[in-house]
């Protein structure tokens, strides 16, 4: 009896030195990811994007979005709705909210349901992360569309200088503009009319309007189907 209970605990002793080591070569075998200063081989776990504050359905399609990398000296950044296609790059902020996600550009679809988003970012030396081999930073989300009801010129009213040049964008949004709704940019007609400056394109979501040598206020227009929206342009003395 005395010789079977020393084997037992004996045998419970070399399972417990067993395990020790077992541990303790998983331990050695775990590598923590880290950051090197050219931005090319580390691995990063903590790079994210995510929408900021709501973790439900999105019904705004440029929802606010919260971003971060662990990568040194990122200057810019850029997004796609399907990892092939991306928009221009933008500056790098934590918080961005002007990337439609449903437009039907850079990937994106003109429609309701699950998104995927991604993001990838550019540092002073022009150096872009993550590569196509690398894990992407990207987040998914529920995305229901809401009922066009408006559209809207962006900005509405602005002052240039003769022979100035001034961006517009058209943008669509539900009932009482709680939410952006995408538009077809190919269905957006601009038009002047007070027939003075210049509009380039006449179609698509943004144009480009060049005020004349005429001091005044000019308007310009834009018209989706049945919908329409405008804008005033004050051109001032120098």
């Amino acid at each position: 009896m005395i010789r079977i209970q020393n084997f037992g605990k004996l045998f419970l002793i070399f399972l417990f030195i067993m395990m020790l080591l077992f541990f303790s070569a998983c331990q050695s075998n775990f590598a923590i990811p880290s950051i090197d200063e050219n931005n090319e081989t580390s691995i990063n776990t903590n790079d994210y994007i995510m929408i900021k504050g709501n973790n439900g359905v999105i019904k705004d399609c440029t929802p606010e979005f919260s971003i971060f990398t662990e990568k040194l000296n990122i200057v810019s950044m850029s997004f796609s709705g399907n990892n092939i296609n991306w928009s221009d790059w933008v500056d790098y902020n934590e918080n961005y909210d002007q990337f439609n996600i449903a437009n039907g550009l850079y990937g994106t679809e003109m429609e309701s349901g699950i998104k995927t988003i991604f993001v990838r970012f550019k540092d002073i030396n022009g150096v872009i992360f993550p590569q196509n081999f690398q894990e992407p930073v990207c987040c998914e989300f529920e995305y229901v569309m809401q009922e066009l009801f408006s559209i809207r010129i962006e900005p509405c009213e602005v002052e240039v200088k003769p022979g100035g040049v001034q961006d517009f964008v058209v943008k669509g949004y539900d009932h009482f503009a709680e939410n952006e709704v995408p538009i077809d940019g190919n269905k957006i007609e601009w038009s002047k009319p007070c027939a003075v400056g210049k509009l380039t394109p006449i179609s698509g979501l943004k144009t480009i309007y060049t005020a004349p040598e005429i001091i005044g206020c000019w308007n310009i227009s834009a018209n989706y189907g049945t919908l329409g929206t405008g804008a005033k342009v004050h051109v001032l003395e120098e």
